[in-house]
């Protein structure tokens, strides 16, 4: 909680300093953030160690940056851009223990870390959400030398005191959905009815898909669509003629897959980036679509809008959008409905692979 709070600081001083206040940090202050870290020279750089963990910089950054280090992180800044007040934070790695403590915070989870005791850490890369150097002059060029490091020193990131770190361990759908891809490849080789897919948790359509197109008929595909580093479960007909429908949807919730929507040719579900679409029809004129966002740590889903077209409602107009599924529908024009629609040519084309050729 400590670290966290810090890192809002940051970015809240940052956020001052380029809305034109510039409360430069005095020589003390800077001393001291400088005096915590702990740098040793090596053969390959310079190494910035915390309490579980190690980073290595090239050489060339000795004299542009400082760090922040405590037991479970390291942030790393520019030195100068820091020193002049604007903040320099150029990127944090964080340790979270237990491992699903890191949903939520705008993390990006990297890999998985084990200390010496057995504990899993996940591993996580942030950069700061404000302008962090002086926003009057260009970007220095050792600033975006630092910034562009994040990426490199989580795939070189070495455990210390006896912990071990697996880059990307944790992230990946191959790794995570294994026991969600065997239901239903059970499913499909056992024949389930659509009542016994239902009772599972699972869209009855399936069942059809593979009355009609055998086990591989169903498709599954890995996308991170919360942006967080790890990877949601997509599960849809291999023969849509709608790119990257998926009537399932898996995220990891504290550790376990978990469903987060389950739908159907009439009810179907696509990313767009960080966004989950739901298209749906009633009836040859009424249909539309809506938009969410899925909650870090829950599989709760968060409306941002919807948009229908119902011209049993209102023949004449009948274009509606509404920011509450509680609060009803209110009719807005044909324009204002194309400006909000998403076309299916933006959607994400999400790579599909034939359930039987899942391992």
């Amino acid at each position: 909680m400590k670290r966290k709070v810090l890192f809002v600081l940051i970015l809240t001083m940052s956020f001052i300093s380029a809305c034109g206040a510039n409360p430069v940090a005095s020589q003390a202050e800077f001393d001291i953030e400088e005096n915590t870290t702990h740098e040793t020279s090596a053969v390959n750089g310079i190494e910035v160690a915390s309490g579980l963990f190690k980073i290595t910089l090239p050489e060339e950054c000795r004299d542009s940056y400082a760090a922040s280090v405590d037991a479970n992180s390291i942030t790393i800044y520019h030195k100068q851009s820091k020193y002049d007040g604007y903040g320099g934070m150029a990127f944090t790695i964080s340790a979270f223990n237990p491992p699903s403590s890191f949903e939520g915070n705008g993390y990006e989870k990297v890999g998985e870390l084990t200390d010496a005791e057995g504990n899993l850490y996940t591993i996580t890369l942030g950069y700061p959400t404000e302008i962090q150097c002086n926003p009057d002059e260009d970007v220095p060029a050792n600033y975006k030398t630092l910034t562009n490091l994040g990426e490199k020193c989580v795939e070189t990131l070495e455990g210390i005191n006896g912990a071990t770190y697996t880059y990307q361990a944790g992230t990946k759908g191959d790794d995570l959905y294994g026991e969600i891809i065997e239901k239903y490849k059970t499913a499909a080789k056992e024949g389930w009815s659509t009542a016994k897919y239902e009772e599972n948790n699972m869209s009855p359509e399936f069942a059809n898909i593979v009355n009609t197109d055998g086990i591989d008929g169903i498709g599954i595909a890995y996308y991170d669509i919360t942006k967080n580093g790890v990877d949601e479960c997509f599960v849809g007909p291999m023969n849509s003629s709608s790119n990257g429908a998926a009537y399932d949807i898996y995220k990891i919730v504290d550790g376990t897959p978990t469903l987060i929507v389950s739908g159907g040719p009439d009810d179907s579900f696509y990313a767009w980036s960080a966004l989950l679409i739901n298209e749906y029809s009633s009836g040859e004129d009424e249909y539309g679509k809506y938009i969410y966002i899925i909650n870090d740590t829950t599989p709760d889903l968060t409306m941002q809008y919807a948009l229908k077209h119902d011209g049993y409602e209102n023949s004449a107009n009948p274009w509606f959008i509404s920011y509450d599924e509680d609060e009803g529908w209110e009719n807005i024009s044909k324009e204002d409905y194309n400006k909000r629609d998403y076309a299916p040519e933006q959607y994400e084309k999400l790579n599909f692979i034939p359930l039987s050729k899942i391992k």
